[in-house]
């Protein structure tokens, strides 16, 4: 295992292991994003001592097989594609975030608010718009654009 992880909110016994294999990419929107916070993530992993095995989701299944086969002890999805989410869940590999079920609610922000509120989860106050909505100066605090 590695060192710890100072300021977090793990137990005082948790060490970020040692080998790592990092999902990133994909093939959603969101690809160019996960692809930077991916390599970021890598960067940052070698930095403080650990094994990377990279993992960079394509148009092929290529990227399952290279992770089944990495020798690691945890795997760090970073990616919000809801694809990859799937498949990990579905070949029963365990790795960090949400699954794709949390990750898809939380893409429509209305109803991500909506579902906090209800279920009692405090949130800054919010307001909701449509497109064309005619938006008074003094409708939103500390005005508009935020």
């Amino acid at each position: 295992m590695g060192p710890k992880h100072p300021g977090s909110l793990c137990p005082p016994d948790f060490r970020i292991p040692k080998h790592v294999a990092v999902v990133y990419g994909g093939t959603s929107a969101e690809k160019e994003i996960s692809t930077k916070e991916g390599e970021r993530t890598m960067k940052l992993l070698r930095l403080h001592g650990h094994t990377v095995y990279p993992v960079r989701v394509g148009d092929t299944a290529e990227w399952l097989r290279r992770l089944r086969e990495a020798p690691r002890h945890a795997i760090l999805c970073v990616s919000e594609d809801v694809g990859i989410q799937w498949v990990l869940g579905a070949f029963k590999i365990r790795h960090n975030g949400s699954g794709p079920l949390a990750t898809m609610l939380s893409f429509d922000k209305l109803l991500t608010k909506v579902l906090l509120a209800q279920a009692g989860v405090p949130t800054p106050r919010w307001q909701s718009f449509r497109r064309g909505d005619a938006i008074a100066p003094d409708a939103i605090p500390g005005g508009y654009p935020m």
